[in-house]
């Protein structure tokens, strides 16, 4: 080979190694081996973590990371790629999402914080769908990237629980009846969820035989501005009961609309079960009050439901402050449930003394009993008890006598208007009134008419 063969080959040889060498310096560093681990990651931040539903906009992602060496590193840029459905960035993108890093210079063992913003679609199915850190990074003014993975949650709206649903407000149940109107419905309402909701709405949506009182077909309630994890708050609604309604249980559904702790609205539909109770309403009839003075007798009267739901634990007792004796081991009674439509008996023997006078005399009764809620009700009466004399009673003529009360004065034959006093004597050992008398005169005598027949009362009682 000659010298410029040799010059020439030498020169393509020392090019090439040039070239090699310019283009590895050129190409971009293989990456390190993974520089950071994922400690954890949360739906809204460390101090506060919490959920988040379908529909949910612009919620706050953090990821806790620490770099585990062997180098520092710098300029951290932490990115969501690819991103996908059902998540898009704050600009609307499925793209990636860029986030916010509390550090940009880490060492070893150091730990950053990353921050990201995004949007949920309303169509996301709820689970765990698995997504890819990407995190961009210096080291030596080298750029590097690593990937990791990460779980993000997408959790099921909570469902309302209801506590109760009562006629009336919790605190003072009250039946509903057939035909009533502008009766109160009360539904307790708890939150479920691990965090608080805001602007609860209920709307009830009625049907037979519920109306609002302005013949509405729904009513609506504001139950709460702010309701706690786990607290309690109650919707009211004012309703009309069609009076050809029958006890029992209806169903309704109530419309609740609220929102999250991200204030995204949400809404759901709870279906109630409304029992109309009715209400029980207890009469006082076929009374028998008559007593005789000086004997025993029986105060008789029926209670009788006339409402459209039982009487619960019913007793009833009577008392008078006017003397007439009442049997006290009969004076209160107690009976089984009264069912509407139907009747009781109370019977009690009861005196009236001698020494009362006979008239009408007041006698009250009270009845208590439970409703359908539990609640103790009490209904009082008053009652009439007539007092009368016995059928014979023991009156005695003590004297009769012409002119004078007190002496006979003598008559004669043609005399007129001669006055003809009789005392009597009361023998009951009671005071009677009203006392009439007659006299049929012998042939002798006549009244001033000529008649043969003189009547008198005494105005006063006579003890």
């Amino acid at each position: 080979m000659g010298k410029q063969t040799l010059s020439t080959a030498l020169s393509a040889i020392f090019i090439t190694l040039l070239l090699i060498s310019n283009l590895v310096a050129s190409a971009p560093p293989a990456a390190a081996a993974p520089t950071f681990i994922v400690i954890r990651s949360v739906w809204g931040t460390t101090t506060n973590p919490t959920v988040v539903y379908p529909g949910d906009q612009g919620v706050k992602l953090t990821i806790v990371v620490q770099n585990a060496g062997p180098d520092s590193c710098s300029a951290i840029t932490p990115i969501l790629s690819p991103l996908g459905p059902p998540f898009r960035s704050e600009d609307g993108s499925y793209e990636q999402a860029v986030g916010t890093s509390s550090k940009t210079t880490l060492t070893v063992g150091d730990i950053a914080v990353f921050e990201f913003t995004l949007n949920i679609d309303s169509s996301a199915y709820p689970g765990n769908y698995l997504r890819q850190l990407v995190i961009y990074y210096r080291v030596s003014g080298i750029q590097y990237s690593t990937t990791l993975s990460i779980m993000l949650p997408i959790s099921q709206p909570p469902r309302f629980n209801v506590l109760q649903t009562i006629w009336g407000t919790p605190n003072s149940p009250a039946p509903a009846e057939p035909g009533e109107k502008g009766a109160t419905l009360s539904v307790s309402i708890q939150n479920p969820a691990s965090h608080p909701i805001y602007a609860l709405v209920g709307t009830l949506y009625l049907t037979y035989p519920f109306s609002s009182p302005t013949g509405d077909k729904r009513v609506t309630s504001n139950i709460a501005s702010t309701l706690a994890s786990g607290a309690t708050a109650t919707a009211m609604f004012t309703l009309d009961v069609d009076k050809s309604a029958s006890i029992g249980t209806y169903y309704l559904t109530l419309k609740l609309t609220y929102l999250d702790h991200w204030y995204t609205p949400l809404t759901q539909n709870l279906t109630l079960q409304v029992y109309l109770p009715g209400k029980s309403e207890l009469v006082i009839a076929n009374v028998s009050s008559t007593l005789t003075l000086g004997e025993e007798n029986t105060i008789a009267f029926n209670i009788k439901n006339v409402g459209s739901a039982p009487a619960y634990k019913l007793s009833a007792s009577i008392s008078t402050a006017s003397g007439i004796l009442i049997d006290p081991s009969k004076s209160t009674q107690h009976f089984q449930d009264l069912p509407p439509n139907s009747s009781i008996q109370f019977k009690v023997n009861a005196t009236a003394p001698p020494n009362l006078a006979p008239g009408f005399y007041q006698a009250q009764i009270e009845i208590v009993y439970s409703d359908t809620y539990g609640n103790l009700l009490s209904k009082r009466f008053s009652l009439s008890i007539v007092v009368k004399a016995p059928s014979f009673q023991r009156v005695e003529v003590v004297k009769a006598s012409l002119g004078s009360v007190s002496d006979m004065q003598p008559v004669h034959p043609g005399d007129k208007n001669v006055p003809l006093y009789v005392t009597i004597q009361n023998l009951n050992p009671y005071t009677i009134s009203g006392v009439k008398a007659s006299l049929t005169l012998p042939k002798a005598f006549s009244n001033v008419t000529g008649g043969s027949t003189v009547r008198a009362s005494y105005p006063s009682p006579l003890s």
